[in-house]
């Protein structure tokens, strides 16, 4: 059976693989190739990184005593994968509001062209935020 996407953010188990490698293409032909300098005239090198972080978890299962064996088999089976992916982009300011939220856009259509297929979109879209971590918080979330 298909794998269940309950929550926001989740992307099917078949897909995911597909879908880091896809944005996390687009996100460096983006940054190496100048797209976001256009987003910050004043500051052509704004955005001066990246990086994606990749964190899998098994699901962990319960087999009480009094189950059947069919039950034992199943709960014995490989867990599925639970893995989550972070991408992101690294600015040399926050300073001007309105240029990083120019970078989230133009980082937000380079999101959207790796990923033309809906089916392989998270569920609930792509979700943005930028986070200052001199300051510890988000600044914009787009």
């Amino acid at each position: 059976s298909a794998p269940s996407v309950a929550s926001r953010g989740l992307v099917r188990e078949a897909l995911f693989d597909g879908v880091v490698e896809a944005v996390w293409h687009s996100l460096l032909l983006a940054l190496i190739g100048g797209r976001f300098c256009a987003a910050a005239p004043s500051m052509p090198q704004l955005a001066c990184g990246a990086v994606i972080s990749l964190r899998e978890r098994s699901v962990a299962r319960h087999v009480a005593d009094d189950e059947s064996q069919d039950a034992r088999q199943e709960a014995s089976a490989p867990a599925p994968r639970n893995t989550a992916a972070k991408l992101a982009l690294w600015l040399r300011s926050s300073e001007d509001m309105g240029q990083v939220a120019a970078v989230g856009r133009i980082f937000r259509e380079a999101l959207e062209e790796a990923v033309a297929d809906q089916a392989a979109v998270p569920q609930g879209g792509w979700r943005l935020a930028f986070e200052d971590f001199r300051q510890r918080k988000v600044r914009i979330r787009l």
